[in-house]
């Protein structure tokens, strides 16, 4: 809402100006015209950074929950194991094979976790470099510094799917071992 707001805005400066030089309209009008863009610019730059800002929360919220439920996974996985070494020193091999079995599944749940943080870590990342961009652009301070840091988040996010889909091409073997 805000870019078509300043899109508008600039419109119409450039319509008082083309008037103005037709001599239908005041300096003083072109001028408060003017003015309405430089607020009209202030309002989308602010709204660019809050978004930046909301991106940055929002994807250090979904990095949070991922540990959390990684931290799970990993605790259900370590009592798995537990329950495998008591059983086999109790000598209660079903119950140890069944151990190993759920070890498995929780290992492929991990995977499937791990896929999912990587793959929202990714896209988070690049929406921030993407929000980022847009707000440097908008405010007209995008350095060369500024280029190369962006394009490097953008390459981390590309690494970061790519990662993912490596992670998740091994769920699969790992659903058979788990079979056997």
């Amino acid at each position: 809402e805000y870019a078509t707001a300043l899109e508008k805005t600039s419109a119409e400066l450039a319509a008082l100006q083309a008037h103005h030089e037709r001599g239908t309209v005041t300096a003083a009008q072109v001028k408060e015209g003017q003015e309405n863009l430089t607020r009209a610019q202030a309002r989308y730059n602010d709204a660019l950074a809050d978004s930046s800002t909301k991106l940055q929360a929002y994807g250090d919220a979904q990095k949070s929950v991922h540990t959390l439920i990684t931290a799970g996974l990993n605790l259900e996985l370590k009592q798995a194991e537990a329950s495998e070494r008591i059983a086999r020193l109790l000598g209660k091999e079903t119950e140890a094979r069944e151990a190993v079995r759920k070890q498995r599944e929780i290992e492929i749940k991990l995977a499937e976790a791990k896929v999912k943080s990587l793959q929202d870590e990714a896209d988070a990342m690049e929406k921030l470099a993407r929000a980022q961009e847009q707000e440097l652009l908008a405010k007209g301070r995008m350095t060369e510094i500024d280029q190369v840091r962006i394009s490097n988040s953008l390459r981390a996010a590309e690494a970061k799917r790519q990662e993912a889909q490596a992670v998740e091409a091994g769920i699969p073997a790992m659903q058979k071992e788990a079979e056997l």
